[in-house]
């Protein structure tokens, strides 16, 4: 320990630090060192250097920009469709109700039925479509 300072730092402007490493990775990082024929220390170094360079930044940047456009273009072609299908649904619903006649009194209840009836066969349908 450099004693002027108060600090771990050798001449070379370096400081010494110690990191608990997991047993494999530990193993995987000095067969690499080893496979390089290099030290441990300069393996762990320039990978530290590699992860907090500008250009490791910008490169990762410019990928999570490029997926966020990716996703915009993705919403954007989503709300379009929502769009149109709202739209096609108005109009049905609008065509619909200018071609049905009103039930009359007498016949309410009968249609009331009838219509809980188709009801219930369409939504057992839409079932059937929602679990393919």
């Amino acid at each position: 320990m450099n004693k002027k300072l108060g600090t771990n730092r050798s001449r070379k402007g370096k400081i010494k630090t110690t990191i608990w490493l997991h047993g494999q990775l530990h193993t995987q990082m000095r067969n690499e060192a080893i496979e390089r024929r290099v030290t441990q220390q300069s393996l762990i170094e320039n990978s530290l250097k590699e992860r907090y360079s500008e250009v490791t930044q910008m490169e990762r940047d410019a990928a999570i920009a490029e997926r966020i456009n990716r996703v915009d273009r993705r919403m954007g072609k989503l709300e379009q469709q929502i769009e149109m299908l709202s739209e096609a649904f108005l109009l049905f619903v609008r065509m619909w109700l200018a071609s049905t006649p009103e039930v009359p009194q007498e016949k309410r209840e009968a249609a009331i039925q009838q219509a809980s009836i188709r009801y219930g066969r369409y939504l057992d349908q839409l079932g059937r479509q929602v679990q393919k």
